[in-house]
């Protein structure tokens, strides 16, 4: 293999990769906490998104490309989500169905 298709078959792997990233991203803020590896404040931004949705400062769509973002960037980073509260998750009741709430 050649210097010159080395150069190129590096300058498209680098390509590929930003796209991938900048597809997987849409907020830069998010992008920025996942670069840095820091899942406290991606929690932290998730509780405020989720804050501001139920205030009706935020769209149900912004809210949820969002917090999808957050999410997936938390098990990229962690790896398995844990529970919210005592390990095992809070229960949600309401309208007869029941959930466990994760992030």
């Amino acid at each position: 293999m050649t210097l010159v298709q080395w150069c190129f078959i590096e300058r498209y792997a680098q390509m590929a990769t930003q796209a991938a990233v900048s597809k997987a991203f849409k907020t830069p803020d998010i992008l920025k906490m996942f670069a840095l590896k820091q899942p406290t404040q991606l929690r932290e931004r998730l509780e405020v998104i989720r804050r501001n949705h139920k205030l009706g400062k935020v769209t149900a769509a912004a809210y949820k490309i969002e917090a999808v973002e957050i999410l997936t960037s938390l098990k990229k980073l962690v790896g398995e989500l844990s529970a919210v509260g005592d390990g095992r998750g809070t229960t949600q009741r309401g309208s007869g169905c029941r959930r466990v709430v994760y992030y």
